[in-house]
């Protein structure tokens, strides 16, 4: 789909919505996205973007739109397992492990909200200071993502 010349062009083009030091096309790193543990064909990204906020994330998204480029979203640390964080065809791998924030515990309502990057490794402990336990998958690790955990738990 986009020559490896083509790279350099769409990391000027995401340099306009996040920082710089964001937006990576160090071989090396991109070829730890290409594959994971399951029987996904290898296929390296163009680049890696790690947003900071939603703004950032709302822009990588509105401007990938506009260009045609697909998106692999990652939030969970490695190893990954399902295929489904490497890209099928080029693209451009958004990783949340910026996005870090517990923005709010309640202990009332026994809830809590976070950003996407949040693992089980940094949710568990916070929740403990305030008498809270999350109903969690089998042995999680703690690289895994809780959004993308819960969000399958939900769908299926």
């Amino acid at each position: 789909m986009c020559s490896p010349e083509g790279a350099a062009g769409f990391r000027d083009k995401f340099t306009g919505i996040v920082k710089a030091k964001n937006i990576v096309d160090n071989p090396a790193v991109l070829e730890g996205y290409s594959k994971d543990i399951s029987f996904a064909a290898p296929s390296k990204p163009l680049l890696a973007i790690y947003p900071e906020n939603k703004e950032d994330v709302q822009g990588i998204i509105r401007l990938a739109n506009e260009i045609g480029i697909p998106l692999i979203p990652v939030s969970s640390g490695p190893p990954r397992f399902h295929g489904d964080t490497v890209p099928s065809r080029s693209g451009i791998i958004v990783d949340f492990s910026k996005m870090r924030r517990i923005m709010n515990i309640d202990p009332v309502n026994r809830c809590a909200m976070v950003e996407a990057g949040v693992t089980y490794g940094e949710l568990i402990p916070e929740l403990k200071k305030h008498g809270l336990r999350l109903n969690i998958p089998l042995l999680p690790r703690a690289s895994k993502s809780v959004v993308t955990a819960v969000s399958s738990i939900s769908s299926s």
